[in-house]
């Protein structure tokens, strides 16, 4: 690009002379314009005042970019509906809408009948599992006792010798009234009396061995005596666990279990908590409201990313890659934004022929809101053509023209444009590669036409 001068002075346009000249368009078929063209003599000092830039006509490789409309989503999993667990009743709300919030923060509090109900079989049930625990240290204690000091063995081992004792006593005493008895001096009735407990100590004896012998076998096969103490255990653990169970419930609701049942209270009470960080985006209760089970009350949404959505053509869809890196332009914002691709649709749309195509954006200000309208700007091809800066590209009456320049100053020649990109526009007729034609003041140069005109 070449520069007439960099300092700025106020010279009018009146400094400037206009010529006519009869100019047309290269004839290739497309004419774009017969007409008389005005050529416009800029002397040095004007040209250094009004400090005009050239640039020449030359072969450049364009980039052509699609520009699609977009929304602006929610990221995935970053906008929750908040709702609660069980009917109740609005006690307290403790953010407004708006409100910024942080995981687990509690939202509001409600009051249910059916966690009341629950609250009372849990501590029923608590109760319960405070008897069988005792129960089963009553029996662990039993089972404790006759595996390591076996009393009812010792007991019945001192059964069988008392009985065997008592059993030689009655034979001692039958045998001396049965010599009374056959010598004549002794009564047979007392024989008879002998006889008697001496057979009743017999059958004493053999219960008493019985006994021990079934003593004997228990203590060798201690699964049986520990059956009582098992079954103390099972039982505690069924109350144990269905304890675990209505707190889970409770827990599940919104109630922390361990807060007031240790107390014997029925509070009711379900606390409602934020899910994670954001911003309180839906506001549907107020206190004193009566809300039902899985009504959304809340809406939580995290602003700190957002997914920008657009349905690409299926033609120039194979240029968007995962994990590209698109420009995005968000009205409002004086510059664009980056977004990195991560969904790329696998199924085209039978009624408009799309694709859907997601990128993540950072949006850490919280400008962006999320439904707003954005354009996404695809670079779907290369061109090589013969191009201009787009500051060289006027219109007066309606055609496109450029400023062509050469020894004589400044001609107005009518252009026909193709394709334009940011920077620079595609000329498919009414210029040569290498010829000047003005950019910086160029603007001025049509106001001067203009006005002379």
């Amino acid at each position: 690009m070449h520069k007439f001068c960099c300092g700025l002075t106020t010279l009018s346009f009146s400094l400037l002379c206009l010529t006519g000249c009869a100019h047309e368009l290269p004839a290739n078929g497309s004419v774009v314009e017969q007409a008389k063209h005005v050529s416009v003599a800029v002397p040095e000092t004007v040209a250094r005042s009004l400090d005009l830039q050239t640039a020449v006509a030359e072969q450049r490789s364009l980039v052509i970019q699609k520009v699609l409309t977009a929304r602006i989503e929610p990221d995935i999993g970053k906008e929750i509906d908040v709702s609660s667990r069980v009917n109740g009743r609005v006690d307290e709300l403790f953010v407004e809408p708006g409100a910024c919030v942080h995981k687990g923060q509690v939202v509001a509090v409600l009051t249910s009948k059916d966690v009341s109900a629950l609250e009372a079989k849990l501590m029923e049930a608590r109760a319960k599992l405070m008897t069988a625990r005792a129960y089963e240290e009553r029996e662990r204690q039993a089972y404790k006792e006759q595996v390591h000091t076996p009393k009812t063995l010792l007991d019945a081992n001192s059964a069988v010798r008392t009985a065997e004792s008592r059993l030689h006593l009655m034979q001692s005493q039958y045998n001396r009234q049965k010599a009374l008895v056959e010598e004549g001096i002794g009564a047979r009735k007392e024989l008879l009396t002998a006889k008697a407990a001496l057979d009743e100590a017999q059958i004493a004896l053999e219960l008493a061995r019985t006994t021990l012998k079934r003593e004997e076998a228990l203590y060798e096969n201690k699964s049986i005596l520990k059956a009582p103490y098992q079954a103390a255990q099972s039982e505690a653990i069924r109350a144990e666990q269905e304890v675990e169970a209505l707190m889970v419930q409770l827990r599940f609701l919104g109630v922390d279990s361990n807060s007031n049942n240790d107390k014997g209270e029925l509070t009711g009470q379900v606390r409602i908590t934020a899910p994670g960080d954001g911003q309180v985006t839906l506001f549907d209760i107020g206190p004193g409201e009566m809300v039902a089970a899985e009504k959304p009350l809340f809406r939580i949404t995290d602003l700190s990313t957002a997914l920008i959505e657009a349905d690409v053509p299926e033609a120039i869809v194979h240029t968007v890659k995962l994990r590209d890196q698109l420009t995005v332009k968000v009205p409002g914002l004086k510059e664009p934004i980056a977004a990195s691709v991560n969904f790329i649709g696998d199924h085209v749309d039978p009624q408009t022929r799309t694709v859907k195509v997601r990128a993540r954006f950072r949006n850490s200000m919280g400008s962006i809101k999320i439904g707003m309208f954005a354009e996404v700007i695809l670079a779907a091809d290369h061109i090589f053509v013969l191009a201009v800066p787009r500051a060289a590209i006027q219109e007066i009456d309606g055609l496109k023209c450029v400023f062509v320049h050469d020894s004589l100053g400044f001609h107005k020649r009518t252009v026909q444009v193709g394709t334009e990109t940011e920077d620079y526009a595609e000329i498919k007729l009414g210029l040569k590669p290498q010829e000047e034609v003005c950019t910086q003041g160029s603007l001025m140069l049509k106001a001067e036409l203009t006005y002379r005109h």
